[in-house]
């Protein structure tokens, strides 16, 4: 079931890239021709909400191998291909990988956690400096951190949003709640909610209380890769690896 959006303002500038949101939440895309084990949709649930006014913030929420880091990356790499927007990311690979090869006892010398803060905070500084058109992408910009500072880090990245000139957008990928109320509660704008495979929106969705099984937890470990194969059967021989 695909949930119905607002009408896209026709004076947005960031136009094409919303139209290509909603291209994917009416279903004409390629993707949805993606199919786990026993033909079950791997996207069967893509909740879409755009207001009226023209915002800064598009929040792509829902459980972890969902697949928002693969939308994220279609939004970059497709919708945003021919507007001459400049991508800023901060990829989970960046601080899980790259900041592994020193160990103090059983922890990282320098932990995700940190790593995490010290990524997001270059990106946001690299962005706001640049004078062109830019697109922010943070996924999941609270790994590795407690949930003690996870709605700090929020809080600081919805204060730098609120000082992003007109031709600045930031998009950002989360599974933390914590993360969320920092983000929201300093944020002075309207957002873009999109839902992955859930048909809560974002309010109903950060409110939410229960919790996963042993068996869903279990399951969990094969789901992205058997995601990732599914997406890789369907995706057009032109397009670009994405995943």
């Amino acid at each position: 079931m695909l949930q119905q959006s607002n009408t896209v303002n026709k004076d947005n500038k960031w136009l094409p890239l919303l139209r290509f949101i909603e291209s994917i939440q009416r279903g004409d895309h390629w993707i949805y021709n993606a199919t786990l084990t026993g033909c079950s949709p791997v996207f069967s649930n893509i909740n879409v909400s755009i207001p009226e006014s023209q915002s800064k913030l598009i929040v792509i929420y829902g459980d972890n191998s969902s697949g928002k880091s693969f939308f994220a990356k279609l939004m970059a790499t497709e919708a945003l291909h021919d507007t001459g927007i400049h991508p800023y990311i901060v990829s989970m690979a960046q601080r899980t990988a790259s900041y592994g090869k020193m160990f103090f006892g059983n922890e990282s010398f320098k932990s995700t956690g940190v790593c995490s803060i010290s990524a997001t905070l270059r990106c946001l500084e690299s962005a706001i400096k640049d004078e062109k058109t830019a697109l922010v992408v943070l996924d999941e910009p609270d790994v590795g951190l407690s949930d003690y500072y996870s709605p700090a880090l929020g809080e600081h990245i919805g204060q730098k949003l609120n000082g992003f000139s007109d031709n600045k957008m930031m998009i950002v990928i989360l599974h933390s709640k914590h993360l969320l109320s920092g983000l929201l509660g300093s944020y002075q704008g309207n957002c873009v909610e999109f839902g992955i495979n859930t048909e809560m929106s974002l309010s109903d969705w950060s409110k939410r209380t229960e919790r996963a099984t042993i068996e869903e937890l279990l399951e969990l470990q094969g789901l992205s890769s058997n995601i990732r194969n599914a997406i890789s059967d369907v995706k057009p021989k032109t397009k670009q690896s994405m995943i």
